[in-house]
């Protein structure tokens, strides 16, 4: 996965310059997307494929921003923008001052927030006008508005909580934010590496897993057989026989991704477990997977609880395909899987997704027959 200071390819630099073009043209607005696609189209360029190349961090951290969901296209009429790490790369005149105007403005944030004397019988108000704080920034020639600042303080995973706007304007509540980690950060090339700490994707393990068309389907299938040696019960209850199927297809589209992991997804969620105990909100497959795991392994449950928690994030990315109100949600777990590296390579991402259940699920095998090979030698 790139670093945030690692450079990106002509094409994704091509998309960010035509971004700022169209900033200068609207009179310091983000340009909409129609815009952008025409733009690139002229050069023969397809704006999607660029738009969905484009690296992704933890929380949804982009280059660019104006969609809900890593797999979201914008729609024409949406305005699409750059992210402070957006305006670094592509290193514009007209941008480089918002940028430089966030870091300024954190810096002194910081210094206000570590400037108060705290009080152990109550909070202390640490919420201040954002024209206060951009008011600091004596230095710039041409600082941005108030709504400026705000949208791209906004825009950042290290400050976007705590604005709010009402009747007296934007003001910034900073008990609502960490911002120790950058403290004494003077450069927009500091902040960055800053916020590699919170946003960057630790790299990938290499996986020793060779993904055949039935490499999946043979592991559910001996995933199910040492789960009934161990509690009796078949796990398995398959509602459609396509749906094993679909696992055994190759992908080339997006839609064929969708369809793969929807797959994979309503197999995961049809196992069939015990509720238990559970209250209602507790009551979903995974989790009485992993309160069985805990039943049945006890003190040795931990790699396999850890395992069921990735399944439960790849059937969180097949929601957020579905549903738009799970997009940013699915965000972190698409990052996460080490799927946001293939941007639109669906081939790519359907075998990363491929490797991950297999692990999990021979994880959660191999627990699963250490416990009933130690019982059987006990009989």
């Amino acid at each position: 996965m790139a670093n945030l200071l690692d450079p990106l390819d002509d094409d994704q630099h091509h998309l960010l310059r035509v971004i700022v073009e169209g900033w200068q043209e609207a009179g310091e607005q983000w340009p909409v997307w129609q815009y952008v696609m025409l733009r690139l189209s002229i050069d023969g360029t397809n704006a999607e494929d660029v738009f969905n190349s484009l690296p992704t961090w933890l929380y949804g951290y982009r280059p660019v921003f104006g969609t809900s969901g890593t797999l979201s296209l914008p729609s024409p009429e949406q305005q699409i923008g750059l992210t402070v790490h957006g305006m670094v790369v592509v290193d514009h005149p007209a941008t480089n001052l918002l940028a430089s105007a966030v870091v300024t403005v954190l810096a002194t944030a910081e210094q206000w927030q570590r400037a108060v004397i705290p009080d152990p019988r109550c909070t202390v108000e640490i919420r201040h006008p954002l024209a206060d704080l951009l008011a600091s920034d004596l230095h710039a020639t041409r600082p941005p508005t108030v709504e400026q600042l705000a949208d791209l303080l906004g825009r950042e995973p290290s400050t976007w909580n705590g604005l709010t706007s009402g009747g007296e304007g934007w003001h910034w509540d900073l008990s609502r934010v960490r911002l120790s980690p950058y403290r004494g950060v003077a450069t927009v090339t500091e902040y960055l590496e800053r916020l590699e700490v919170l946003v960057g994707i630790p790299e990938q393990l290499p996986i020793e897993v060779v993904v055949g068309p039935l490499s999946l389907v043979e592991e559910l299938d001996h995933f199910a057989l040492a789960w009934r040696l161990l509690t009796k019960d078949r796990i398995l209850r398959i509602p459609r026989a396509s749906l094993i199927g679909q696992l055994t297809q190759s992908v080339a589209s997006q839609a064929e991704f969708k369809e793969r992991c929807t797959a994979l997804a309503d197999i995961i969620s049809n196992f069939h477990l015990p509720t238990g105990g559970l209250p209602k909100h507790q009551s979903g497959t995974l989790h009485r997977l992993e309160d069985q795991l805990n039943e049945h392994l006890g003190a040795d449950s931990d790699d396999a609880r850890e395992a069921a928690a990735l399944l439960r994030r790849i059937t969180r990315v097949r929601n957020g395909q579905q549903h738009s109100t799970a997009a940013d949600g699915s965000d972190r777990d698409w990052v996460a899987l080490g799927l946001a590296r293939f941007g639109a390579d669906w081939a790519g991402a359907w075998a990363r997704i491929q490797v991950v259940a297999i692990q999990a699920l021979r994880t959660i095998r191999e627990a699963t027959m250490r416990k009933v090979d130690g019982e059987d030698s006990l009989g």
